[in-house]
């Protein structure tokens, strides 16, 4: 035997249990090394690395302030990157989104992780040390970064994250922390926590970003300027919908000066400011905006870029609001028919589009045909995006209603 198995924890949450699980392992003939105490610096980093690298296997305790925690993120990545089996167990909370493809021991009552887990950390101890993983190269790294941003695209958010924080990893070790690249990587990576519904942590994360954007590459960039409007975009999300809209006029204003009336930034920076209104109840001045800016996406975008297809969503959706639901309906029904055509059958805007046209049928009293497509809906949905998404909810929540 040879090795030992690290154990990865929040020391706020996890210590006493730390302790037992040690002495537990101890007894099995698992040796076992964690940190005892919380102990910050360069050289610790250094120990802590030596030690992962070293483990023949890694366990982390899965609890909400370990899934906040930096130090445990990057533990995690490290394990990773140096190809080391991960066995979870869940102590608190909910199961990791970084970790959803693993198989976890559930330890939710204090209880000790059961015999079939501690015959896997026999076996890994007994077995050669796997090689490290050969690092990737710069294309590599590019090509899992844009399969990244696509699946944050399709609305497949968990997925993303996971891809995203490897690619942070390696972009970090490559590039360090002040690379561009690094920089568009936690943009990414945040935009992704706020898909996921966690807006307050995408809040702190983007405001993180725009403070490093604006030392490193000035106020005018337009990655800049992007990490402002994902700060408006937050905070209306956080219902803060005043201070939404204040930052996205403002945005505005800079973008016109700096890009001009015609770029996709402007264009998209206009919807934002429709979007606000639209969440502040002003139906009809939302709707005044999106028909405003509807012949510009189709003029400088072209008409199946989906930023014009939103636009266009957008309207439907306004106009089946406050002027007639025949006329929103028919409108929705035009747009899916795009989109299917343009983005396919499972991407998440396709099945926003159906949504709203099922949404639009219960509100105009045809409940039946509503219920049907809604649970049509909510098995594609919970097939493609899964049963936690926001979309799948939704649909789960109107399935329930009719």
């Amino acid at each position: 035997m040879s090795g030992h198995v690290f154990i990865s924890y929040s020391h706020a949450e996890a210590s006493a249990y730390v302790e037992r699980l040690g002495s537990f392992l101890a007894e099995a003939g698992v040796p076992v090394w964690y940190d005892k105490e919380i102990i910050s610096g360069h050289r610790w980093a250094h120990v802590i690395r030596d030690q992962i690298n070293a483990c023949a296997a890694f366990i982390v305790i899965m609890t909400p302030d370990a899934e906040r925690s930096d130090w445990v993120n990057r533990e995690i990545d490290q394990a990773q990157h140096r190809n080391r089996p991960i066995l979870p167990l869940l102590l608190k909370g909910e199961r990791f989104f970084t970790l959803a493809n693993l198989q976890y021991d559930n330890v939710a009552t204090d209880a000790m992780p059961s015999q079939a887990f501690v015959s896997r950390l026999l076996e890994l101890l007994q077995s050669p040390s796997p090689m490290p993983a050969q690092a990737p190269t710069t294309q590599e790294i590019l090509d899992r970064f844009e399969r990244a941003k696509r699946t944050r695209e399709a609305g497949k958010y968990a997925e993303a994250l996971r891809l995203q924080q490897e690619v942070l990893a390696e972009r970090l070790r490559m590039l360090g922390p002040d690379h561009p690249d690094t920089l568009t990587s936690r943009a990414e990576l945040a935009c992704s926590t706020a898909g996921l519904g966690n807006h307050s942590q995408a809040l702190n994360l983007h405001q993180d970003i725009l403070a490093d954007r604006l030392r490193l590459l000035g106020p005018d960039h337009r990655d800049t300027l992007a990490s402002r409007q994902e700060i408006g975009f937050a905070h209306a999300e956080l219902g803060e919908h005043t201070e939404a809209l204040r930052l996205q006029r403002e945005l505005l204003a800079d973008r016109f000066r700096v890009l001009g009336a015609d770029h996709p930034d402007t264009l998209d920076c206009r919807q934002y400011i429709a979007y606000c209104f639209g969440v502040m109840g002003a139906n009809t001045e939302a709707l005044r905006l999106y028909r405003e800016i509807l012949p510009d996406c189709n003029r400088v975008l072209g008409p199946d870029h989906p930023d014009t297809l939103m636009c266009r969503h957008q309207i439907a959706h306004y106009v089946g609001e406050t002027q007639s639901k025949r006329e929103g309906l028919r409108l929705a029904n035009g747009l899916l028919a795009d989109r299917h055509r343009v983005l396919g059958p499972d991407h998440i805007a396709t099945i926003m589009s159906r949504q709203q046209i099922a949404a639009n049928m219960a509100t105009d009293g045809r409940k039946s045909e509503a219920l049907r497509l809604f649970r049509e809906i909510l098995a594609d949905a919970t097939r493609v995006l899964g049963p936690d998404h926001p979309t799948t909810t939704l649909s789960a929540a109107w399935v329930a209603s009719l």
